[in-house]
């Protein structure tokens, strides 16, 4: 078990299996009814309950809680707005915008492995190159393909470029943009991998300095989250409409229990054994499969547009990762002269 959990790319495997799937189940449930808000309750709610319960039934990791003082609560905090109640509200709310086309929302928030990548470098002080800078850019591209070519399907956009008036043109596209709803949702999904990429980064930096534990410091993350969306969003929660299908109950079960509790503890461990950079680069297979799943579970082919943002961003990491292997290269040989 020790080999598995310091093992990369068994972690690695593992993240990506079922964070993919996150993009077929979350419209599978709203569409049929289930709101944003309710799945981001039942989901954190779900995943606390999943983590406290192995903490405490787990003798070591039951020990573990010892370790936590006031002065780390402002920490716990922190990292629970960012990477639990305020970042899955915000990829939730997203896929809502169009649930029957999450591809582009999905796609976006696929951006967190290089945003991943870029905050190891801003906190956990990995050497940035000029190559990280240019995947960044590369990939920031990407989402700008996204995002402009959808604003674009509008006619009323499409007629005021055709007319020639820049300033009609500028009022028209800005206007479209704002007050279009899968617009918005692009938005919060971009919001969104800001926040899942600032995240890892961050917990793994106070786990580092204050000796965390993957498990115990997840439940309290999870904890204080669930405080916080049961506080803003309980009241809205149809309790009864929610608990009266089985397999809605089964969806839930598998984000909460699995892709936001058991894997968000795979993501602090595969962090700290690869580092952020790597993680980050290895993980946009994860949107790979996400829409391998899409397209066989819900026919919701991408676009033309979406494939070449989607191809953009894998290539801005794919330029960080080639870099990084030849530079492991030369230091190899630099060692065995």
């Amino acid at each position: 078990m020790r080999g598995v959990w310091n093992s990369f790319y068994v972690l690695i495997i593992a993240i990506m299996l079922m964070w993919a799937a996150t993009a077929s189940i979350v419209p599978y449930l709203f569409q049929r009814g289930v709101t944003a808000e309710e799945v981001t309750v039942l989901d954190v709610v779900i995943a606390f309950a999943t983590l406290f319960v192995l903490t405490l039934v787990i003798p070591a990791r039951r020990r573990t809680l010892r370790r936590y003082r006031w002065r780390h609560v402002p920490a716990l905090v922190v990292c629970s707005l960012v990477g639990i109640s305020v970042y899955t509200y915000l990829l939730y709310k997203s896929y809502s915008s169009n649930a029957w086309n999450v591809v582009p929302y999905a796609i976006i928030n696929y951006m967190w492995p290089l945003t991943t990548i870029l905050f190891g470098v801003l906190i956990l002080k990995e050497r940035p190159t000029v190559y990280t800078w240019i995947g960044g850019a590369v990939g920031f591209l990407g989402f700008l393909v996204i995002q402009v070519a959808k604003v674009f399907e509008s006619q009323a956009v499409v007629d005021a470029w055709r007319g020639g008036a820049a300033g009609e043109f500028l009022r028209t596209f800005l206007s479209t943009m704002v007050g279009d709803a899968t617009a918005v949702g692009c938005l919060l999904a971009l919001a969104g991998a800001v926040l899942w990429g600032l995240f890892g980064p961050l917990a793994r930096r106070w786990s580092d300095r204050w000796a965390f534990d993957p498990l115990s410091s997840m439940m309290l993350f999870s904890g204080i989250g669930a405080v916080c969306v049961l506080a803003v969003f309980g009241p809205r929660v149809r309790w009864g409409f929610v608990f009266s299908r089985w397999d809605f109950v089964v969806c839930l079960v598998w984000l909460g229990a699995g892709s936001h509790g058991l894997v968000n503890i795979l993501w602090l461990r595969v962090i700290a054994v690869g580092g952020a950079g790597r993680t980050g680069v290895v993980a946009y297979l994860t949107p790979v499969l996400a829409l391998v799943y899409l397209a066989i579970f819900h026919r919701q082919v991408p676009s033309w547009y979406s494939g070449l943002g989607l191809a953009l961003i894998i290539g801005g990491i794919a330029l960080v990762e080639t870099h990084r292997q030849r530079s492991a290269a030369s230091r190899a040989r630099a060692m065995e002269r």
